[in-house]
């Protein structure tokens, strides 16, 4: 499954837009295709409604599954303040794995009443959404990770609050939800670990610098909790065995929600299939969240070759990221008037730019230089024009100084 064109009335801050998205398989006019045709990343300042058109999607596809009680999902603030009714409409492209129809579209209404908003279900789920309620089905994949996505511990883990389909998004709703702990991402599919281990290790940095690799899991006894024999992930760091609760922010974030990918997908690929060939839509708010700046300039392109037939939806607030990309892989998400935004297609040639010209092309700063410098530079040129010819060299001297500070 893969999301063609999504529509947005009355949700947040948003009260009219649309966008239409890459996914594999999409076919371009001559010359217009990506460098990576399954990676869409989604621009804008804090509080611009990135989050938003990512729940947005969850909302379109999990509809039928999210409005029965025993999802576990709740909707809170979604419909503006100057309605009652908010919608959401999608088009999806389905895989042979979904179902035989090609392409099929999602409608979603959600409706205020006192204090509570509800999702309205009208009539019966079409044959495509059947399959929501199939935990193990490898049809309309969806998992999604919110910028505060954490690896919960296993004691403190239940996986009966939520249905699975709900757990795959959740961290994307709720900030304080975990994801599956790695001890029990492969519990039910351990013939999977040595697979998951290498697909792991090759979207993780392999250079001179970076030397942290997934090394085994090994079975460990904790008669403490409901699974007698966990398997744990240990990684080799630089010479060091470290559990993944070991490893700096950057990596254990990263690896934490790779390993819960990967293990969602374990649960649902048949056997014979390799679980970088599976299709679906996986969304990751803030891709670039602790990872240092040489990892971020190959972060997409890792991401893209392994998962070939993944569609991405991904947002971030890096330069270095967004030179990474295609302008036709870039949703900018703007301000058209207060309290509302709108999304937009990007403009400019950002790959391979300098973070500097992004910054101020792309993200609209006037400039990247320290506030206190551009103030001092700016008073310099006032007395320039003033005919004050020494200026200049002042001019000069304080970026100099700038220069030899950084």
């Amino acid at each position: 499954m893969y999301i063609k064109d999504l529509k947005i009335n009355n949700v947040k801050c948003f009260d009219s837009t649309a966008a239409s998205f890459n996914y594999p398989q999409k076919h371009y006019s001559s010359g217009c295709r990506p460098r990576f045709d399954n990676i869409n990343l989604l621009l804008g300042e804090n509080a611009s409604g990135k989050t938003t058109v990512c729940q947005a999607i969850c909302l379109a596809v999990l509809k039928s599954l999210l409005a029965t009680s025993s999802s576990g999902f709740r909707s809170v603030n979604f419909i503006r303040k100057s309605t009652n009714f908010s919608t959401i409409d999608a088009k999806l492209v389905l895989a042979d794995v979904d179902v035989s129809i090609k392409q099929v579209e999602a409608h979603t209404s959600l409706k205020r009443q006192g204090d509570n908003e509800f999702i309205e279900m009208r009539g019966v789920p079409p044959q495509w959404a059947e399959v929501l309620y199939m935990d193990d089905s490898p049809a309309i994949f969806l998992a999604a990770y919110g910028a505060n996505r954490r690896t919960e511990r296993p004691e403190a883990y239940n996986e009966n609050l939520r249905s699975v389909r709900y757990q795959r998004v959740a961290s994307l709703f709720e900030s304080h939800v975990g994801l599956v702990p790695s001890a029990l991402a492969f519990y039910r599919n351990r013939e999977r670990i040595a697979e998951a281990i290498q697909l792991l290790n090759r979207l993780l940095p392999a250079d001179e610098i970076h030397n942290i690799k997934m090394k085994q899991y090994v079975v460990l006894e904790n008669s403490d909790h409901p699974y007698t024999y966990l398997p744990e992930p240990l990684f080799d760091a630089d010479g060091v065995d470290l559990p993944l609760s070991g490893l700096s922010d950057g990596y254990r974030i990263f690896c934490g929600w790779v390993i819960d990918l990967v293990g969602h997908l374990s649960r649902v690929i048949p056997k014979g299939i390799e679980l970088n060939k599976a299709s679906g839509v996986v969304i990751v708010d803030e891709i670039d969240l602790l990872l240092h700046p040489s990892w971020q300039r190959y972060v997409i392109e890792t991401l893209a070759a392994e998962f070939p037939n993944i569609q991405f939806i991904i947002t971030t607030h890096s330069p270095i990221v967004v030179g990474t990309l295609d302008p036709e892989n870039i949703f900018l998400i703007e301000r058209s008037e207060p309290h509302t935004s709108v999304i937009s297609s990007c403009s400019q040639d950002v790959h391979g730019k300098s973070i500097d010209e992004i910054l101020v092309k792309v993200f609209g700063l006037l400039s990247p230089r320290a506030p206190e410098l551009e103030r001092q530079l700016a008073e310099i040129v006032k007395k320039v024009q003033n005919g004050d010819e020494s200026a200049t060299l002042d001019y000069l001297k304080l970026l100099g100084k700038g220069v030899a500070q950084n």
